[in-house]
């Protein structure tokens, strides 16, 4: 029986290392896993961290670019109100751009074309001053071409038609005290 019972306890001590042995494994399995863990976390607070300088960034150039685009909104909402009115308009509009032509061409010395511009303005839209009296000065000029006339200076002269058709730039001229 002595023999059976040092067989017995002999079992039982490679038991009790047997299961050491798994507990230790187990222990440093687990220490390991922890350690990957633990580097883990420190790559996503990096991460974090990273993401957190550029939301900084973000806010800082939206901060800056909010203003801007407020104001290129503002300035679109504008255009778009011109348009709406140009469109509101078209004969208005088409007689303000045959004017100008008109008075352009009249102010170049073009009498035919001007004549022609400014009286399909009037025939557009009658209610406007301005093409009458240029489509009078090109008449008048176009009648007296190669006459002689005390007039035919003013009539012919660019910048005077220029600036009753408003498209001269304004220059102010200084006139010597006396």
């Amino acid at each position: 029986m002595s023999l059976a019972r040092e067989l017995n306890r002999y079992l039982e001590r490679v038991t009790d290392e047997y299961q050491r042995l798994q507990i230790i494994d187990g222990i440093e399995r687990q220490a390991a896993a922890t350690s990957r863990v633990a580097a883990s976390m420190e790559a996503a607070e990096a991460s974090v961290a990273f993401i957190e300088s550029g939301v900084a960034r973000l806010a800082a150039v939206a901060d800056h670019a909010v203003p801007v685009i407020v104001d290129h909104l503002g300035l679109t909402a504008e255009r778009l109100g011109n348009i709406e009115q140009i469109l509101s308009s078209p004969t208005e509009n088409a007689a303000a751009e045959l004017y100008r032509r008109g008075s352009f061409a009249l102010a170049s010395g073009w009498l035919e074309e001007a004549a022609s511009d400014l009286a399909k303005a009037v025939e557009a839209f009658p209610y406007h001053s301005k093409p009458w009296f240029n489509l009078g000065i090109a008449l008048v000029s176009r009648y007296w071409r190669g006459r002689a006339t005390p007039l035919r200076g003013f009539i012919l002269s660019p910048s005077a038609t220029l600036r009753v058709a408003g498209l001269a730039p304004r220059v102010k001229v200084e006139h010597p005290t006396v």
